[in-house]
């Protein structure tokens, strides 16, 4: 399993109050979006969902990596054996046992960002999204 934290700003986060707030507190907070290798909510990645910054992180992980990320086997369907930006290449990825630490492919992803794909995709997200 897997997660990355959310950072929530509670005078933007759309009316949601963090814990802190919520007794008068700080306005910060956050929750962690989980995954397993079967992705966020364990029956995928919502990889076309708006705001989700997996598509982008992963293209540029390949492209940085030069088709190797995280030192993964890379993608033997390839001709070359290495990971190009597709989702197939990417679920190659995860079926190599790299599921737990996205860091190099999700790490860019800005909290702004990532707080409106949490947003948008809260029916989706339920269950995956945990409170810091």
């Amino acid at each position: 399993m897997g997660q990355i934290y959310v950072q929530i700003d509670a005078s933007v986060a759309n009316g949601i109050m963090t814990m802190d707030s919520s007794g008068g507190g700080q306005t910060g907070g956050g929750y962690w979006l989980n995954w397993t290798a079967s992705g966020y909510t364990g029956k995928g990645w919502l990889w076309n969902a708006d705001g989700n910054y997996l598509p982008q992180g992963w293209a540029k992980a390949v492209t940085d990596g030069g088709g190797i990320v995280d030192n993964c086997e890379g993608d033997s369907s390839k001709p070359d054996g290495k990971h190009d930006n597709t989702y197939e290449s990417f679920i190659v990825h995860m079926n190599n046992g790299h599921s737990e630490n996205l860091n190099s492919i999700l790490g860019s992803w800005d909290p702004s960002s990532k707080l409106n794909f949490v947003l948008n995709n809260a029916v989706a997200l339920q269950g995956c999204v945990t409170p810091n």
